[in-house]
C-alpha cells in the first residue's frame, strides 16, 4: 500500500499518469515472443520427469501428444 502511494506521488515528476509501480513501465517494454506449444510441453515433461515413475511419465507424454494434436487440428 505504501509503494502505491509513493508511486502516485512520484508519477507527476516523471511526466506520466499515476499508475501502479509494477505497470508504470509497461508501455515502454518490448513485447516478448510467445514460445511454441511443443517447446513448452517438452520443457514441462523434462521438469516433471524426475518426479514421476515410468507409468505416470508415459501417461503424461500421451496426454501431451493428444493436446498438441488437438490444438493443431483446431487451428486449421
Amino acid at each position: 500500500m505504501a509503494w502505491r502511494a509513493i508511486g502516485r506521488a512520484l508519477a507527476p515528476l516523471a511526466g506520466r499518469p499515476a499508475r501502479g509501480l509494477a505497470t508504470a513501465a509497461t508501455p515502454t517494454l518490448p513485447r516478448l515472443p510467445l514460445p511454441r506449444l511443443e517447446d513448452t510441453i517438452h520443457r514441462y515433461l523434462d521438469s516433471v520427469a524426475p518426479l514421476q515413475d515410468a507409468d505416470a511419465r508415459k501417461q503424461t507424454q500421451v496426454r501431451h501428444r493428444l493436446t498438441i494434436c488437438f490444438v493443431q487440428v483446431s487451428m486449421v
